[in-house]
């Protein structure tokens, strides 16, 4: 699994969901940095996620998309940068895609901190 996050100038979001996924071991996670200034591109490159460095802001879809075509796995997931996903989120996804082989997309569930 290849995990996109794509990203505009929250440095500070962008650390905790990179601390939250680590421990679930994705073959590879992916920073599309839409022209941040705050640092984002390099606390990513600095955490062992490959960086696509956008000139500016290019708007959510457009980094997505770029991080899609830049996967190297069949299973690509889609992460917003102000989420902190769970432990065991991503083997919980990937379970519930090899329970039901038809089935093209797994979502978690959101819920708020509190």
């Amino acid at each position: 699994v290849t995990i996109v996050i794509p990203t505009w100038r929250r440095r500070d979001l962008l650390a905790r969901v990179l601390a939250a996924l680590a421990p679930q071991a994705p073959h590879a996670i992916i920073v599309v940095d839409n022209g941040s200034a705050d640092g984002s591109a390099e606390l990513a490159a600095g955490s062992g996620a490959r960086v696509i460095a956008l000139p500016e802001n290019r708007g959510f879809a457009h980094a997505v998309n770029r991080g899609i075509e830049a996967a190297e796995t069949d299973l690509v997931g889609i992460v917003n940068n102000d989420v902190e996903p769970e432990p065991g989120w991503l083997a919980t996804l990937i379970a519930a895609l090899e329970r039901q082989p038809d089935a093209w997309f797994a979502t978690g569930k959101l819920l708020a901190p509190d």
